[in-house]
């Protein structure tokens, strides 16, 4: 009715235009339906490319993606493989919005010149929209916050975009019409904009045509037309290539090169005469032939003046277990993360099998085998299933994939679970399977991080009456115990805070934050110190402890943590690991580990080094630090 009304106003009895401007009003009036469809269409389209960033946000927090580049995916070929499954998942909605179009008749959209524009429309909104949402995966950590922010800029943009340029239509203002030309053609860089304002021209062209074809003419244009949805798909094609292209950019940190920094020369006299003994080893040369070498590794981290990591350097040959021991904050994480890729040295250099891991990231993959401190696994797969899939990533022959699985099965003892997808394993199991991928495809030099942080067994944190401390907020001394009856620590050693009967062999001194509720001193973790090493890490200017009650009723209970890449085993299966571990220590392999149970480092480490703030304190064997 109302493009009856507008028609007897615009056309005079005799048929001609009475209205100069008529044509434009029968044209806004008889295109407003399919308006309202076209931005529904953008709605609906919005929710879709969102959510492919969900399962490369949960893959980047738990490793599980680095893991897959350590065992020699290439980035590239891994962001292929996932836009090719996203367009794949893409296609099925795509399908039903044409389908829906046909069941309704809808002939703006599903007449025969039309058709082709639509799909190609969907296409390649698909095809530019997907890569411009996988940048996202690099910011968020929660992949639901993700796809809530990624779904309303999708909307935001696609929705008001059209919206906006098609009300400022409306106006004969010329000014306002050369101002939505031009916002119009920035737009185009959004594949929202391109598709929204692509079906509303698809809209507006058929509503002309209708109109016209009353009168004799033949007004119809060519909906792949440059001035019509052309431009359009010119935009998105273009934009799909760029923005995949940054992404492998981005990937490949080619945005943020790492910030090289020069760090001055360490005092002699500030160095372990272990540890200096081992720098000199590696800087002479002596060092070549190891497996692992590490030389003036540094990691300093933006807006901080503190290196992270400062200048290891640590040589650990073949067949020999390397382990690495710190509180939390140390550094130990941090080196790890430089030595497999996951973030950019600062400075230094570090070997692996004799490629560098600056230069030649790819082949120190091929010879690295890496269990992360977090499990990274995906809990839908079984144990069979994980260990094919990292099988083929490895580059093991088809033929032999299921072969080896099986094996690693076998030696790390999950038969019975080898079936059960992995989200039912227990704490154990899934450490089990996380060091049988990283044995697989027999990598020279492996890598076993600790799962988490937290106090050694056996220890216990010490109030702040036992410990006077004038420092600022925020750098307190602690002692830490080990859990003896209140008779056996009746004092404690004015110099550095040892046990005066018995010394322990495992004790620390450690610079904590502040009292909590109760008033207790927290320790986040506890190490292997010997006694000149603990003395020479309290701070300068820090008041002798005072001595302990003798009842000691202040101490807070026992605190159990389970550190070790054995976290959450019983002894039993403990023990078969450590036997696994020693086995491919034999075979000629090196292994280097995070650990915090003593009796881990006895049954499987020939030489340890402890670290603070960066630094190695002390390095050498068992034996050797124990009778220091």
């Amino acid at each position: 009715m109302e493009a009856d009304v507008l028609v007897r106003w615009c056309v005079s009895p005799d048929g001609s235009a009475g209205h100069p401007g008529g044509g434009d009003v029968i044209l806004r009036a008889a295109s407003s339906t399919d308006v309202v469809v076209s931005i529904c269409v953008i709605f609906a389209m919005s929710f879709i490319p969102a959510s492919f960033v969900l399962f490369l946000i949960q893959e980047r927090v738990s490793k599980a993606k680095h893991l897959q580049f350590v065992s020699g995916v290439n980035p590239t070929v891994y962001w292929l493989a996932n836009f090719t499954w996203d367009m794949c998942n893409y296609i099925i909605p795509c399908f039903i919005v044409i389908v829906i179009f046909l069941c309704f008749q809808q002939k703006a959209y599903v007449s025969p010149p039309n058709l082709p524009a639509l799909i190609l429309l969907l296409l390649l909104y698909g095809w530019s929209i997907t890569p411009l949402m996988y940048p996202a995966s690099f910011v968020f950590s929660v992949p639901s916050t993700a796809y809530v922010v990624l779904t309303c800029i999708n909307l935001f943009i696609g929705i008001n975009g059209s919206v906006a340029t098609f009300v400022m239509e409306l106006f004969d203002d010329e000014n306002v019409a050369y101002t939505n030309d031009i916002v119009k053609q920035v737009l185009l860089i959004f594949p929202h904009f391109c598709l929204g304002r692509g079906l509303i021209d698809m809209a507006k062209n058929q509503a002309m045509a209708t109109l016209f074809i009353g009168f004799g003419e033949d007004r119809f244009q060519d909906p792949l037309g440059w001035d019509m949805v052309g431009k359009n798909l010119c935009a998105m094609a273009i934009q799909g290539a760029v923005m995949f292209a940054a992404t492998i950019l981005i990937q490949y940190r080619f945005f943020c090169k790492p910030r090289l920094v020069s760090v001055a020369p360490l005092p002699a006299e500030d160095e372990d005469v272990d540890v200096a003994r081992e720098r000199r080893r590696v800087h002479e040369g002596w060092a070549q032939d190891d497996l692992l070498r590490v030389c003036d590794l540094t990691k300093v981290y933006p807006r901080k003046s503190t290196p992270a990591v400062d200048r290891l350097c640590v040589g650990v040959p073949a067949a020999e277990c390397f382990g690495l021991l710190g509180i939390n904050g140390a550094g130990k994480t941090t080196t790890f993360k430089m030595l497999t890729g996951d973030i950019p040295v600062s400075s230094g250099e570090a070997f692996l099998s004799g490629y560098s891991i600056r230069t030649q990231m790819r082949d120190v993959h091929q010879n690295l085998g890496y269990c992360p401190q977090f499990d990274a696994i995906d809990e839908l797969l079984t144990g069979q299933e994980h260990l094919e899939f990292y099988a083929r990533l490895r580059g093991v022959p088809e033929n032999e994939v299921t072969m080896v699985a099986e094996w690693g099965i076998q030696k790390l003892g999950l038969v019975k679970y080898a079936n059960k997808s992995a989200g039912t394993y227990s704490g154990g199991n899934k450490r089990k399977l996380s060091t049988a991928m990283a044995l697989i495809g027999s990598p020279p030099v492996i890598f076993l991080v600790s799962q988490r942080e937290g106090p050694a067994p056996g220890f216990l944190p010490v109030t702040q009456g036992d410990v006077q401390e004038e420092k600022p907020l925020g750098a307190a001394a602690g002692v830490v115990l080990p859990r003896r009856p209140p008779t056996e620590r009746s004092r404690l050693r004015p110099a550095g805070g040892l046990l005066e009967k018995e010394p322990p062999r495992c004790a620390v001194g450690v610079w904590l934050s502040r009292p909590n509720r109760r008033g207790l001193w927290r320790l986040s973790s506890s190490t292997a110190l010997p006694r000149g090493i603990l003395e020479a890490e309290r701070p300068a200017g820090t008041p002798p402890s005072a001595g302990a009650r003798d009842d000691a009723p202040h101490l807070a209970p026992p605190t159990q943590a389970d550190d070790e890449p054995t976290t959450g085993m019983d002894p039993k299966a403990r023990r078969f690991l450590w036997d696994c571990i020693l086995s491919i220590i034999k075979e000629g392999r090196s292994v280097v580990l995070t650990s915090h149970s003593m009796e881990e480092c006895e049954a499987l480490c020939t030489r340890m080094a402890i670290m603070v703030n960066g630094r190695f304190k002390c390095l050498g064997s068992i034996q050797h630090l124990k009778s220091r």
